[in-house]
């Protein structure tokens, strides 16, 4: 309906009176309908419907149109409330982030047209709209798509967004993140952009371009992300340790995907699409997440937090935790070796046998002991690990197949667990407690344990 009267709008001179008088009958109608239906929470089918009663009132002079105005605008200063603070939206997935910030950026444009200023809205003196589409950005892999986190693809969000708020907000980065969704191949899904662009067509000019930071913090939404560069073949991990996401969380808790190559090579289920069994029966089941499980039991709706982290030269550390289980906390470390090699490092304090999850695209090329290899036709890849894994297989949205490899272990009190990725086709050995990786030039000794109690046991 948001569609069809913008539609209206723009041929409204051509259309034979009749017509018209039969289309001015339909949007009354619908109007009214949705004066009923309209109400304050603010998901993504109500805000669809406060949309086409925003568009249906702003356009025309009906008697409940100024009643309609109200309704809609309150639905979408609402929806601002429903953001985080660090800019991200309630449910967690970038997928309805992506979804919801489209729908507020064309309502912030509808009231703007009468004369309402939502891009004014600020949370602790920033504008929630703007906090909104930096979220976005921020959490994007090189390819400029999304982390298939909770109910979430591996999808190119919409330009829209960033072209128009970063014309609304004198942002030449957001505008420039629109205009290259549009270079890779996205495409507008409304008018507003070209408006907005025509209004900030000197700003593209502008030699500010984007450029993310080597680590990314956002704490509210908990995602935390470490990137080797902004080139599309650079290496990129994102950890969740976040809220659960309402309706679109998962239980996934220090679940995490790590690109390079300019693909996704460690990966989250995502969604599988709510009419599917798949989504069901696997996409939102713990197992499904690169994280520690009690057996194959899903955790609980819960959220981590980052314990601390830090930089050092290249290298980055960081300890997170949650209590994923009655009974049982999971401290997970991270270590990022010189932009590359990824340490994952868990400490479970807990009884029962336990499972260390990592589900990976492409193919087994070789396995022996403690070591997968693995090949996606682009790019080879091995996993390290301190046991022989179990090698079956999982699924990547609602048709991906890929390799499920995990391993179990059993602790009275209190286990240690971790596994190594290496994404780049190298030499992994074994001698004694340290791992040798080795390709050319490139040459690792990582020893696990001298990592785990810097980690785990330095006094933090």
């Amino acid at each position: 309906l948001l569609q069809l009267t913008l539609a209206y709008d723009l041929i409204e001179d051509e259309l034979p009176e009749e017509l018209k008088t039969k289309l001015k009958l339909m949007f009354r109608w619908a109007q009214g309908e949705l004066i009923k239906l309209t109400n304050a929470w603010a998901g993504n089918w109500e805000l669809t419907e406060a949309l086409a009663l925003l568009a249906i009132s702003s356009k025309f002079n009906f008697n409940n149109s100024k009643l309609g105005l109200i309704k809609a605008e309150a639905v979408l200063r609402n929806t601002l409330n429903y953001f985080l603070n660090d800019g991200g939206w309630l449910e967690e997935s970038a997928g309805y982030h992506n979804a919801v910030l489209n729908m507020v950026t064309w309502g912030a444009e509808l009231l703007r047209f009468n004369g309402i200023d939502l891009y004014s809205v600020t949370r602790d003196g920033e504008p929630v709209i703007k906090k909104a589409a930096y979220w976005l950005w921020n959490v994007l892999d090189p390819r400029y798509r999304t982390p298939a986190l909770e109910d979430s693809g591996d999808d190119m969000p919409n330009p829209d967004p960033f072209i128009v708020s970063g014309v609304r907000y004198n942002d030449p980065v957001l505008l420039k993140v629109g205009l290259r969704l549009m270079e890779l191949g996205s495409r507008p899904t409304s008018l507003f952009s070209a408006l907005a662009l025509a209004d900030g067509y000197d700003l593209v000019k502008s030699p500010i371009e984007p450029k993310h930071e080597h680590v990314t913090v956002l704490d509210d939404s908990g995602r935390f992300i470490v990137r080797s560069s902004d080139d599309l073949n650079a290496t990129y991990f994102i950890l969740d340790y976040g809220p659960h996401g309402a309706w679109h969380g998962h239980p996934d808790k220090l679940s995490f995907e790590l690109h390079s190559n300019g693909e996704p090579l460690i990966v989250d289920a995502g969604s599988g699409g709510y009419y599917s069994d798949l989504h069901w029966k696997w996409s939102r089941r713990s197992i499904a997440h690169n994280t520690v499980t009690l057996e194959d039991k899903d955790q609980l709706e819960t959220r981590g937090r980052l314990v601390r982290y830090w930089v050092n030269g290249n290298d980055v550390y960081a300890v997170f935790e949650a209590n994923t289980y009655p009974g049982v906390n999971h401290k997970r470390g991270v270590v990022a070796l010189g932009k590359l090699i990824y340490v994952i490092l868990d400490k479970i304090n807990g009884v029962g046998k336990f499972r260390w999850n990592l589900h990976c695209m492409g193919d087994v090329v070789y396995m022996k002991k403690n070591i997968v290899a693995l090949s996606t036709g682009r790019t080879d890849y091995v996993i390290a690990l301190p046991k022989t894994p179990e090698v079956t297989y999982g699924w990547r949205g609602h048709s991906v197949r890929t390799v499920y490899a995990y391993y179990e272990d059993y602790s009275n009190g209190e286990l240690t667990m971790w596994g190594i990725v290496i994404p780049l086709k190298a030499e992994v050995s074994f001698n004694g407690s340290e791992v040798n990786i080795t390709n050319g030039s490139l040459n690792y000794i990582v020893r696990p344990l001298e990592l785990y109690n810097l980690l785990f046991n330095s006094g933090y």
